[in-house]
């Protein structure tokens, strides 16, 4: 299995993952599935060969990044699939946000240095 960013020739395949999950099972309005560009969505796919086996989507919503759009299909579900594709996708979020944190100065006015 091979985790990595997805491509955007790969999105019509992932939206159509996630109506099976979403829409299929949690009855989640289609429209909600795919994030607004302004959003700035980072979509990450598990895939065996060439085979997708599920999807999740990272964003900036007011400078605060959300993880979500997660799916695994359900003949697959147990084989640990969605806990690699979770740890990766949020892996990359944090770093994304640290890398942006680390860059600015930062404070806490209540926060003591002296021991």
């Amino acid at each position: 299995m091979i985790i990595e960013r997805m491509p955007r020739e790969r999105m019509e395949e992932a939206l159509q993952l996630l109506r099976a999950v979403f829409y299929g099972e949690q009855n989640i309005p289609v429209e909600l599935h795919r994030l607004p560009e302004h959003m700035k969505p980072v979509w990450w796919y598990a895939r065996c060969g060439q085979e997708m086996v599920g999807v999740a989507c990272g964003w900036l919503e007011n400078g605060v990044w959300h993880w979500g759009r997660f799916a695994v299909p359900p003949r697959l579900r147990g084989a640990g699939i969605g806990k690699k594709l979770a740890a990766y996708s949020i892996a990359e979020i944090f770093y994304s946000a640290l890398k942006r944190s680390t860059s600015r100065r930062v404070t806490s006015p209540s926060a003591s240095c002296s021991g």
